[in-house]
């Protein structure tokens, strides 16, 4: 992972600083679905060129798309971690 080598330093950072509520951080990678067009450069290029109402278009496969297409959060987690 990229900040996988700063790891180490944030906890002790997070250890040794007096904080009240220590933040979490977590690492994810990309999700890559071979039928879901997922580059942005082209998802831009469909809202700019009106071929969808918006980036919340439910023929869009962006979280605010998927959710008015109804799925909801559980499923697209369930998705994910399959």
């Amino acid at each position: 992972l990229e900040f996988d080598a700063h790891r180490e330093l944030y906890d002790w950072f997070v250890a040794n600083l007096p904080i009240e509520k220590p933040p979490k951080q977590f690492e994810m990678s990309r999700l890559n679905v071979t039928t879901f067009l997922t580059s942005k450069r082209k998802l831009l290029k469909l809202v700019k060129s009106k071929v969808v109402d918006g980036w919340d278009d439910p023929r869009m496969s962006t979280l605010c798309g998927m959710r008015r297409r109804g799925v909801t959060p559980q499923a697209l987690q369930n998705f994910i971690l399959k």
